[in-house]
């Protein structure tokens, strides 16, 4: 079943103060644009029963390229735990908002995609109208045949932003509280809040990422690491043919 999108008071408090005749031009496209909202994610929110997958994703950070993180989750955990995976990732910490925006089209710009397709972190509060909140969608009730690719954003003020690419999914029947977890990764992360008073150095990053070693009985992290070594990615088949591996080995 698809999230639950709480409303509060929100129409009764709206109502109240048009009937006063109190701001009635803007509550009255307040409530236009909380419908748009609503039937935009209707697209993109699935009315499903989970399946007990493990979904693969790739947070593409857009401020420096190439920089990427491969990150597998539970179909049952939440956006919001994709989130943390991925600022875990990136070695920052935790401590803003943050969205995920499923534009019709991602483009070209760099600006901001907050707005009517947006799920925010809870805490978010100039949203005139309700919106879902990143602890309450889990992975599975996202409709990723429609959008394979969205956006994820990271503290407002600084703008850390990703395009989030769906890369796939498979059956899993282990423990899920290993999930969500960094596979594979490329490329060094800015500092969160460099010291712009000292020469900054990459040289402690670069440390960091060479002594990532991806686990010794993970077919996907193996495949991808071998392909990096040849300068390329995965194929879809050889992707496929990684999942179907770590399936039947089932040890993750």
């Amino acid at each position: 079943m698809k999230p639950v999108l709480y409303e509060g008071d929100f129409h009764k408090s709206i109502n109240k103060a048009i009937k006063e005749k109190r701001h009635v031009d803007y509550l009255k496209n307040v409530l236009h644009e909380y419908e748009e909202y609503k039937n935009y994610m209707d697209k993109v929110l699935l009315d499903s029963a989970p399946a007990k997958d493990i979904y693969l994703f790739r947070a593409k950070y857009l401020n420096k390229k190439p920089v990427w993180r491969d990150i597998e989750i539970a179909s049952e955990q939440t956006l919001e735990e994709m989130a943390e995976s991925i600022i875990d990732a990136m070695g920052w910490a935790n401590d803003h908002l943050h969205a995920f925006t499923f534009p019709k089209s991602l483009g070209k710009t760099r600006s901001y995609p907050f707005g009517w397709t947006s799920i925010f972190s809870e805490g978010v509060e100039d949203d005139p109208h309700p919106t879902y909140k990143t602890q309450s969608v889990k992975i599975y009730q996202i409709d990723y045949e429609k959008f394979p690719k969205f956006h994820f954003s990271f503290d407002f003020g600084d703008g850390h932003e990703f395009e989030i690419l769906y890369k796939g999914q498979r059956g899993y029947s282990g423990k899920t509280s290993l999930f969500p977890r960094l596979i594979n990764q490329h490329g060094v992360a800015p500092e969160q809040y460099p010291d712009w008073n000292e020469d900054e150095s990459t040289e402690e990053g670069a440390e960091d990422l060479k002594s990532f070693v991806p686990f010794d009985d993970c077919s996907i992290c193996q495949a991808m690491q071998e392909a990096a070594k040849q300068g390329r990615e995965l194929t879809k088949n050889e992707l496929k043919n990684a999942f179907d591996q770590a399936n039947n080995h089932q040890k993750i």
